[in-house]
């Protein structure tokens, strides 16, 4: 095998190693921020907060009298981890 031949070869090695090493590196960076999620014992990263039942007795309280519009409850965003 002449030496171009070669050394297309151990480029195309080397690139598929390259982007072998980039997906464990993402895996572990995943992984790593999952544990240190606060939110990570209560449904990830993504976890919003469900209504809270008060919200369905007072839309039905309002039907049988009339009541100021109900608040909705706060909605924390989720904090995204230092890199």
């Amino acid at each position: 095998m002449d030496l171009n031949g070669r050394v297309d070869r151990m480029d195309e090695e080397l690139k598929l190693l390259k982007n072998e090493i980039k997906q464990v590196l993402l895996e572990v960076q995943e992984h790593v921020l999952n544990i240190q999620s606060p939110f990570a014992g209560v449904g990830g990263a993504g976890f919003m907060p469900q209504p809270q039942p008060q919200n369905q007795i007072v839309q039905e309280a309002s039907v049988a009298a009339p009541v100021a519009a109900p608040v909705a409850a706060p909605v924390a965003a989720p904090v995204a981890a230092p890199v």
